[in-house]
């Protein structure tokens, strides 16, 4: 297959334009359909010089490194194209693509955060290790360095690439594998590819996030915190876990808006937002129902440690609220709802009820904290 690249790219610029077409102004679709429209042109030209060739398998030794890449692609990427979390969808996609392909073994995708943090791509992390403690191979491929490949002690090598957007190193891919060394042509035509879909990744996550999140806090908004805290539900059920629902109410900032105080009361939304963010685990859902009211669905927890959390809550909303230095009579209120035994027909519009019963509940006391037990608990 002389002239395979060369065909390979004109599928992707047809299959791309036919995406953007069919998508508009969205180019996640569009790109994947250009890599596989690619691939599909290479196949359309091996067919056509071997009509009665058989279909091969990803794993079958007769195939070259590239064309068990392609293969893998043709196969895969659209699936990850409609899947609703894309960097997660992505690093699965790109891990055992390369498996199929190169044979590799520890494949790690990592990306890079601003601050120069490493983690798995699509996996938060609290804290990660900085890019300047890993190693100097890893170190010099961030700071815009070309790829590398070393050999290994026991055969092989170690294949070392960097990912880039927006002028930056935004990702680092390494694999390591016992086959003989990939020729650069191949290396360089993976890395591109895997390149092309992790910016895809990146704009499809940002127009998500954009879509999906409340604009002044960061946080998620009503309609995509439903639709997250069902699916949260459903993993919590699956897994045998329990899972516990707070509403966190600020109470006077309807009389800052009556006094037309509007960047005052921003800066105490800023200040809950950034509060819970703070003191919350980074899979626990944080949405704003409201002007003054958030939700939080926590996962793994339940009325003991939750009661925990609402006080570290409030306790942060405390020392934060000193360093703002104002007299505003502004105050925070949190209502829980635990659910010990989460199953299929546990829904979190029936928990979130029982939250803001706990609330008001709060409120109408004068207490920091109430709890609502779920149905048929003592």
């Amino acid at each position: 297959m002389r002239n395979a690249p060369w065909l390979f790219a004109k599928g992707v610029v047809i299959g791309a334009c036919g995406g953007i077409a069919m998508t508009g102004a969205n180019h996640y679709p569009a790109v994947v359909l250009g890599l596989v429209g690619g691939y599909l042109a290479m196949t359309v030209m091996e067919l056509t010089r071997s009509p009665a060739a058989p279909r091969l398998d990803v794993s079958s030794t007769r195939l070259s490194a590239g064309d068990r890449w392609l293969e893998f692609l043709g196969r895969h990427a659209p699936d990850w194209a409609k899947a609703a979390a894309a960097d997660v969808e992505l690093n699965q996609l790109i891990r055992e693509g390369l498996r199929a392909a190169i044979d590799a073994e520890r494949v790690r995708v990592l990306a890079v955060d601003e601050q120069g943090l490493l983690a798995p791509l699509g996996i938060p992390t609290r804290g990660g290790p900085r890019v300047e403690q890993s190693s100097p191979e890893l170190v010099a491929i961030v700071g815009g360095g070309p790829s590398s490949v070393t050999p290994r002690a026991k055969g092989g090598y170690r294949w070392r690439f960097g990912v880039t957007d927006g002028g930056r190193v935004v990702g680092v891919v390494e694999a390591q594998t016992r086959a003989g060394s990939l020729c650069e042509k191949t290396r360089a035509s993976i890395e591109t590819q895997i390149e092309i879909l992790w910016r895809a990744a990146l704009a499809e996550t940002s127009r998500r996030t954009q879509v999906g999140h409340d604009v002044s806090t960061g946080v998620l908004g009503r309609a995509h915190w439903l639709e997250r805290g069902d699916a949260a539900l459903q993993s919590a059920a699956a897994r045998g876990e329990p899972a516990l629902l707070m509403c966190v109410a600020v109470e006077g900032l309807r009389g800052l808006d009556d006094n037309g105080e509007m960047r005052r009361r921003d800066t105490w939304v800023d200040v809950i937002s950034r509060t819970m963010r703070d003191v919350l685990r980074d899979d626990d859902l944080i949405g704003r129902f409201a002007d003054d009211r958030f939700v939080i669905l926590l996962s793994r927890m339940d009325e003991r440690l939750g009661a925990v959390v609402a006080r570290k809550i409030i306790a942060r909303w405390a020392e934060a609220s000193r360093s703002v230095g104002s007299d505003d009579a502004v105050a925070v209120r949190v209502g829980m709802t635990p659910c010990l035994k989460v199953d299929a027909e546990t829904r979190v519009e029936h928990m979130l009820a029982r939250a803001v019963k706990a609330v008001d509940r709060a409120r109408s006391t004068n207490a920091p904290i109430a709890n609502e037990p779920e149905a048929g608990a003592p």
